[in-house]
């Protein structure tokens, strides 16, 4: 018996997708789909609301301002990273065709405009290394495509598009499978892979 005085946490969460909140259980929060709709096959709204929330903290702000958060934005993406779910649980989410015209928008969008903002010369067309090694790399590791695609979505959403909340969700889905895929292949952090 616990010590008089003392009261149980009841286990339910403010927080988390709508579809927890509905049924009144509580949210585990850990995105793109949380275990509880995972587990009843259901859609998650969980990714959506993170986008939501990246959306709301960004728009409006003048582009200054936005520079000087990029890091936050990306810190806070990371963030979600880090309550990554199974690769196939991220795929189930989203139809197939919907997946590959979206894959195909950001490939266009790293080639054709974000490659440029990454690079720290003067004259971006001097550097090789995001317009050749890295789409070379990301062809030999799944985990350098899929960042590759979020920072091209990530890349859009810093643009203003007509539809931030899809791109920063797009932003968090490859950030999360590069994760996952990342994990994937180094399976042990050491000197010589670091």
């Amino acid at each position: 018996m616990p010590p008089k005085g003392s009261r149980r946490f009841n286990g339910k969460s403010r927080s988390g997708c709508s579809q927890c909140k509905k049924r009144r259980v509580k949210c585990d929060c850990i995105g793109p789909v949380c275990a509880n709709c995972r587990r009843r096959q259901e859609q998650c709204s969980y990714l959506g609301l993170l986008a939501t929330n990246m959306s709301d903290l960004t728009t409006g702000l003048p582009i200054s301002t936005r520079n000087d958060d990029a890091m936050a934005v990306v810190r806070h993406a990371a963030a979600a990273v880090e309550h990554a779910s199974s690769r196939d649980a991220l795929i189930n989410t989203m139809p197939a065709e919907r997946w590959r015209a979206d894959e195909a928008e950001l490939k266009h969008h790293f080639f054709t405009h974000a490659w440029h903002t990454f690079s720290l010369l003067s004259d971006p067309t001097k550097c090789d290394v995001w317009s050749r090694w890295i789409p070379q790399l990301a062809t030999r590791h799944i985990f350098i495509q899929q960042i590759m695609l979020s920072l091209s979505a990530l890349h859009i959403c810093y643009l203003q598009p007509p539809d931030p909340k899809r791109y920063y969700a797009l932003t968090y889905q490859y950030s999360i499978q590069a994760s996952n895929c990342f994990r994937l292949a180094i399976r042990e952090m050491n000197e010589e892979n670091w």
